[in-house]
């Protein structure tokens, strides 16, 4: 007796439901991936901005802190900065080689925004001829979108006698674009005291 195999395939409704199912389930996968690539370059750029922020409102607020007084300006280089709602000059009691203050020197440091938008915060120190104070410029914060400075709510720019001014309030504002569009943004505030050694 002969008996023939029967071979049996897949037929085309068969074919047409896997096909249809597997597509479902690499959309799925697709999808679940670009969300999770999505959050991680956000919570990376969040990372990023809130560094940026915290950095330069830490070392402003110590440089204020440590600051005999505001300036009304400096020229440093041939350049000169003029405390605004932006910019801020500070006076700071010079050092010694064995880092004691001196009494009566003062070296200055310069915050400032520079670069374009989004900007730069600069942070410039320029010490007295008798102070062990190193010179320097360099970066503080980048991917910056707003720098303000202000006294009582009112913005440096506005004030007559800077001199007389013994706390100031200090917002920075950092941004950055993560995917196509998206940004995400850090705002740090804070507010702090001159020493005034007078």
């Amino acid at each position: 007796m002969n008996k023939q195999k029967s071979i049996r395939g897949f037929t085309l409704v068969e074919i047409m439901i896997a096909t249809g199912v597997s597509l479902i389930i690499v959309g799925i996968i697709v999808e679940v991936l670009m969300t999770s690539q999505r959050s991680f370059s956000t919570g990376v750029g969040l990372m990023r901005v809130h560094s940026n922020a915290r950095l330069a409102m830490d070392q402003l607020t110590r440089d204020v802190k440590w600051a005999r007084q505001i300036a009304t300006s400096v020229t440093i280089g041939g350049t000169t900065y003029t405390t605004g709602d932006n910019e801020l000059v500070l006076e700071v009691p010079s050092l010694d080689a064995s880092g004691e203050i001196l009494a009566v020197t003062f070296d200055t440091i310069v915050y400032h925004l520079t670069g374009a938008s989004p900007d730069q915060i600069e942070r410039i120190v320029s010490p007295d001829g008798a102070s062990s104070r190193l010179s320097e410029e360099k970066i503080v914060a980048n991917e910056v979108t707003a720098f303000d400075l202000s006294s009582g709510g009112v913005g440096l720019s506005s004030i007559a006698n800077l001199q007389s001014v013994n706390d100031i309030s200090i917002t920075v504002t950092t941004s950055i674009t993560v995917i196509g569009d998206q940004s995400v943004q850090e705002t740090l505030s804070s507010r702090a005291k001159l020493r005034n050694f007078d």
